[in-house]
């Protein structure tokens, strides 16, 4: 996409500006997360998801027709600034769950988000610019005027499907202390300030969250960067097919690993205990993945390949997945569950900028300077690993208290 923009001044730029598209959207997001997560709290919950889906809605098909980089710049941007469901959908599972069950409820989001990566990866890699690629659309003058719109359409359709099944089906979750089941929290006020609520434990994990989130941010925005590279710079020379269908098939184990895996690690080692485990499996991830490029043999590759992303997925369904039940494990009170979100959210969309942005450059940099290891392809993944590393010796500081679920709902 960046490559049809005609902004990069050589194949070595690509990395940089789709980098920059990549965090614009975290950008915006981290200037409202709070908002509506604020917001969230006093007004309900399903209002707050009906306005995020509609704007995800509209701003992903601006952003599929836009002729230039800085218009698509700006689509991406405005989409972030109206994405608030991140946080307010998991105070929404935290409130239709409890001790029983809450790690099973919570296992769902990252497994949508871990579905949608990456079936959004293969519906782009698979229906981009159809204008070209043959079939029925082959000649297109909308797609080829157009290219990326079809895998936009097909994103886009799923939002108004999530958009009608919530103004017809989702009910409203967030009810007032002391309130039967059954009323329906409506113009209600988070009770506790901001200094109360940031206590030295909430900000540790919010800390653990950051780094980790940039680390795993940083590393997926490369990878699609490092596949498509040719190996001769230290990539594997992969197409946008070829990348689509190596995400695609290792997502297959996220089923598995999120609804059957964790919640029984869960019960096991508490949710701090998979997070620390999450991180130590990803270290492996990092330090192999770059060696991929020099195997000489193409049959051998993929099945390497497919292991490592495997292996990727298992380190990452551990690591979000926790921080997410550690998060509503913090909150005092269900009023409070919004705005402890809200903050794990602006963790996550100020690392997820700066993390493309970070990947970009140093492979960028890595590339044009053409030296040897460990400052050639390798060296982005590595520096992910030394991060890695760092938050797992962060988190030894976090107590295991906070595998309690605190809220007096």
């Amino acid at each position: 996409m960046i490559e049809g923009f005609h902004i990069a001044e050589s194949p070595k730029d690509i990395a940089f500006y789709a980098s920059l598209l990549f965090s614009s959207f975290a950008i915006a997001q981290t200037l409202t997360i709070m908002y509506w997560s604020r917001l969230s709290d006093r007004i309900g919950r399903r209002p707050v998801l009906l306005m995020g889906l509609s704007g995800n809605f509209v701003t992903f098909l601006l952003f599929a027709v836009s002729p230039t980089f800085y218009l698509a710049l700006g689509a991406r941007s405005l989409n972030g600034l109206l994405a608030g469901n991140v946080a307010v959908i998991k105070s929404v599972l935290a409130e239709i769950s409890d001790d029983s069950n809450r790690a099973r409820v919570m296992a769902l989001l990252p497994l949508v988000w871990n579905v949608g990566s990456v079936a959004g990866s293969a519906v782009g890699g698979v229906f981009a610019d159809p204008a070209r690629e043959g079939g029925m659309l082959e000649g297109s003058r909308l797609f080829t005027l157009f290219p990326y719109l079809l895998p936009c359409l097909v994103g886009s359709s799923v939002t108004l499907v999530g958009l009608v099944l919530g103004t017809f089906v989702v009910k409203e979750t967030l009810r007032k202390r002391g309130d039967s089941e059954s009323v329906a929290l409506i113009g209600g006020r988070p009770r506790r300030g901001f200094r109360e609520l940031m206590t030295p434990v909430v900000g540790s994990v919010m800390f653990n969250n950051a780094v980790s989130s940039l680390v795993i941010s940083m590393s997926d925005q490369i990878y699609p960067i490092f596949a498509a590279t040719g190996r001769g710079d230290g990539g594997l020379g992969f197409d946008s097919r070829e990348i689509g269908y190596s995400l695609a098939i290792s997502g297959l184990a996220v089923f598995y690993l999120q609804l059957v895996v964790y919640p029984r690690m869960e019960r096991r080692y508490g949710a701090l205990g998979c997070y620390r485990r999450g991180l130590l499996v990803l270290v492996p991830y990092l330090v192999a993945m770059p060696w991929v490029s020099f195997v000489a043999e193409r049959w051998l590759v993929w099945p390497l390949l497919v292991g490592l992303l495997l292996v990727k997925v298992a380190g990452q369904v551990l690591v979000f997945t926790s921080i997410n039940l550690l998060t509503v494990n913090l909150a005092p009170s269900r009023e409070d569950l919004g705005f402890m979100n809200g903050v794990q959210q602006v963790a996550m969309s100020a690392t997820r900028m700066l993390g493309p942005l970070m990947g970009g450059v140093a492979w960028s940099w890595s590339l044009r300077m053409g030296t040897g290891y460990p400052l050639n392809s390798h060296f982005v993944w590595i520096l992910s690993a030394a991060l890695t590393v760092w938050s797992l010796f962060l988190a030894r500081n976090v107590p295991d208290s906070v595998n309690k679920f605190a809220a007096d709902l």
